[in-house]
């Protein structure tokens, strides 16, 4: 059986150029999947004449694409968003990775511009992380944070494999998070993340730090 969750066009001519998302066999099933687009595409294959209905079985939903939209999209990306206090009536909302908790798909990079208000900081805390695990230093799949607007920012940390109680917070108004999975031939079976974020004028000021660095070094 092979799987595609990344076709972005109904044509079945079409599902030549969409990315194959796995070849299964035996009594072991495929993860979860979750389309990346509107369509998924399963196709079976056997050199036996006669089949039995008892083969193989599943079940399938539609579920609504707008839990996946979590701020203003960015051009050129099917998963990267600027997100701002002002998409949310409370200033917080969920930061889910594309087709979670369904294996993400190989070759992606996302981004998320978290922008607040010039009086506010930014809480980022994971609830569920599975990324494959590398080593370390994290080599293939992970997410980078940086503290400020981009990556140019300062490096909060690499993280990849599975984390517990992962919180982050900005030091200033702004964070930037980096979700990046390698091409590669073979195919994780990791669900990527779910988070919640959080922007708040209630978060300790951290502006005395850097009046203390200007002050020390002038």
């Amino acid at each position: 059986m092979d799987i595609y969750s990344e076709v972005q066009s109904s044509e079945p001519a079409e599902l030549i150029n969409s990315p194959f998302g796995g070849r299964y066999c035996g009594t072991i099933p495929p993860r979860r999947r979750i389309s990346m687009y509107r369509a998924i595409a399963i196709s079976f294959f056997t050199n036996k004449n006669v089949t039995t209905p008892d083969l193989f079985e599943g079940t399938y939903r539609f579920i609504n694409a707008s839990e996946y939209e979590i701020g203003i999209p960015i051009a050129g990306s099917p998963c990267s968003y600027t997100i701002t206090p002002s998409l949310s009536i409370n200033k917080t909302g969920v930061l889910i990775s594309p087709t979670y908790p369904g294996a993400y798909p190989k070759d992606m990079s996302c981004t998320y511009q978290f922008l607040g208000e010039s009086n506010q900081r930014v809480r980022l805390e994971f609830r569920d992380f599975d990324l494959f695990f590398g080593g370390p230093h994290c080599p293939f799949d992970y997410v980078k944070v940086y503290d400020g607007p981009d990556n140019s920012s300062a490096l909060v940390g690499t993280y990849c494999g599975q984390q517990r109680n992962l919180v982050l917070y900005s030091s200033e108004s702004s964070l930037f998070v980096h979700f990046y999975t390698l091409p590669r031939t073979a195919n994780t079976q990791n669900r990527g993340f779910k988070g919640i974020y959080e922007f708040s004028e209630s978060f300790v000021k951290l502006d005395f730090i850097r009046k203390y660095i200007d002050i020390t070094y002038t």
